[in-house]
């Protein structure tokens, strides 16, 4: 029996939609360097299609580095969960799933990381942590 990988890993966080775009926008390229495994180009900002009522608020693609020289094309995107909370999500941009192990185990660890910043970032705690770490220098 194969086991299969699931390519679409996502995060919930407690932010409503707006709270989360401003947050996003401010901290998802930053936070996807922070360790070099994601690469991400410009920000986007959908526009859905007559009719459609779920749609990613942002999107951005890059590159995710799942070992030596193997990297893989992937969507970073914000989605709407609900009036009160957000996801953010990572999918390859390819037909086919990574066949690399490694992808699941990285591609959930920069959402969490990044999912972990848009929160911070909203709630402020960034702002005081990094206010504590400029007094203290």
């Amino acid at each position: 029996m194969s086991e299969t990988q699931a390519s679409y890993i996502y995060r919930t966080i407690d932010l409503p939609p707006a709270e989360a775009s401003r947050a996003f926008d401010r901290v998802a390229r930053a936070a996807g360097l922070a360790d070099g495994r994601l690469a991400l180009e410009r920000p986007g900002s959908p526009v859905p299609p007559d009719g459609v009522r779920y749609w990613p608020l942002r999107t951005m693609t890059g590159r995710l580095k799942i070992g030596v020289g193997r990297s893989v094309p992937v969507e970073l995107a914000l989605l709407p969960w609900s009036e009160t909370r957000s996801e953010v999500s990572i999918r390859p941009t390819t037909r086919t799933a990574p066949r690399s192990t490694s992808y699941g185990p990285v591609a959930g660890a920069v959402v969490d990381r990044i999912a972990a910043a848009v929160e911070a970032r909203a709630t402020g705690r960034l702002a005081l942590e990094s206010g504590a770490e400029a007094s203290a220098a």
